[in-house]
């Protein structure tokens, strides 16, 4: 998980990778949010490559993330929002732009690598999108259209994953849509969701790379949308914050929350219940039935309480 840099260096390079994404942070100027993202972008890069990442997949993320920064800098530069909204969308992973991150995680082992492409590298963009009114305000109705979109075809994909990094993928692609609305809505909140959703991921990588069965199977299903776990109660409080005005968001996420269920515990099944071979999963009606059935409660349930 350290690579060639050890336990000192790896903790020093986060150290550093912190001490940038704060200054992002507490600043007022964008220069300064920008430079920190730019920063934390080749601090990421040079720990990929000190932890026997392929070299292929490090330059495929340097590309992408270099052609969002420069979009996002002539969308402000040019005052084009869209431009710029569109950047994000390329920073953060989401839809139309979602394939890079399949590409770069495929290859990389559980651990911190895989934190810092699905979790940390998004905390500056989500930021600008909270600071900058020309974002949020103007092209609000463009970012929520395409975080439902990844929303929806995130939980799709996510039923008819194969493996736990599958699971993993289309779970940020969701959870980021989920966050980018939500902060679009009210800061507060979004800080609580960012920082569970930081710390289940944080669990699930950890179990991955210590090759917990157990543990993994334990914490996606803590991740998951199963009343009353963790997982719904996020996704049920953000439903319940959109209300009517974003009517159409909560019933795509009322409807695709089965997908949800069923693919977290498909996988993990497959993934973390070593004692049940992948097959038993694929061929036996009655453990299909059993998802399909837990993932109908979910949306009963969540229904039932906003009726009330």
């Amino acid at each position: 998980m350290t690579g060639v840099f050890g336990v000192v260096g790896c903790f020093m390079l986060m150290v550093v990778y912190g001490v940038l994404v704060g200054a992002g942070m507490v600043s007022s100027s964008y220069i300064v949010i920008w430079g920190s993202m730019e920063m934390g972008m080749i601090l990421s890069l040079i720990y990929f490559l000190g932890s026997s990442v392929r070299v292929g997949p490090i330059f495929y993320y340097f590309i992408v993330q270099s052609m969002g920064s420069m979009m996002m800098l002539v969308g402000v530069i040019t005052d084009v929002p869209l431009l710029t909204v569109f950047s994000i969308l390329v920073k953060l992973g989401l839809m139309p732009v979602f394939t890079w991150v399949i590409s770069v995680v495929w290859t990389m082992e559980l651990g911190a690598s895989i934190y810092l492409v699905l979790f940390l590298q998004k905390l500056v963009p989500l930021l600008l999108i909270s600071r900058w009114a020309w974002v949020t305000g103007i092209s609000g109705a463009g970012l929520v259209f395409w975080c439902s979109i990844s929303v929806v075809l995130g939980s799709i994909s996510m039923a008819y994953g194969q493996s736990f990094k599958w699971v993993l993928v289309t779970s940020s692609l969701v959870h980021t849509g989920w966050m980018v609305i939500l902060l679009l809505m009210t800061s507060e909140v979004f800080v609580y969701y960012f920082c569970v959703y930081g710390g289940l991921l944080g669990i699930v990588l950890l179990f991955g790379a210590l090759d917990v069965g157990t543990g993994v199977m334990s914490a996606l299903s803590v991740f998951s949308s199963i009343p009353p776990l963790v997982g719904f109660l996020i996704k049920f409080f953000n439903l319940g914050l959109m209300g009517s005005n974003y009517i159409l968001v909560v019933v795509a996420g009322v409807a695709f929350v089965v997908f949800s269920v069923v693919g977290y515990f498909i996988n993990c099944m497959k993934a973390g219940m070593g004692v049940i071979s992948s097959s038993f999963v694929e061929k036996s009606v009655s453990a299909s039935a059993v998802f399909w059935v837990l993932g109908v409660v979910g949306v009963l349930f969540c229904s039932l309480f906003w009726l009330i």
